[in-house]
């Protein structure tokens, strides 16, 4: 079966379209340099990790993880304004487990993507 438009496909994502900028900057432009570094280490450790306890979930064939794991990366995702994100997580919260396997490296480039893109739009705001 192909691919329906709602299932995420591997390949490449790019990193300038991931988070929606205007809202990333009036959460975090107005902090102090310091403040936004901190929040953005924080962030990308939460990316990185919870990423990885979504490849666990799929490869220990646990929904209950996959969900759990998916719904907190989605509020990460929120306060970081990376709404492309949060709609790829929604839809991998409905996929059964064989679906989510086939989707998991789109979900793995694109999370990279965002921390690409987030990592870009705090050293362009440092000044």
């Amino acid at each position: 079966a192909g691919a329906s438009p709602h299932t995420p496909e591997a390949g490449a994502v790019s990193p300038t379209d991931q988070i929606d900028s205007g809202h990333f900057m009036s959460i975090f432009g107005p902090l102090p340099p310091e403040r936004r570094r901190m929040l953005l280490d924080v962030a990308v450790a939460d990316f990185e990790r919870l990423g990885g306890a979504i490849a666990t979930a799929v490869d220990n064939d646990s929904a209950a993880a996959l969900d759990q794991a998916s719904h907190s990366l989605k509020g990460v995702a929120g306060n970081f304004g990376a709404f492309a994100l949060m709609d790829t997580l929604a839809i991998l919260r409905r996929m059964d487990m064989a679906e989510a396997r086939v989707a998991l490296p789109a979900l793995q480039n694109q999370i990279e993507a965002v921390i690409e893109q987030a990592r870009a739009l705090f050293e362009a705001n440092e000044a």
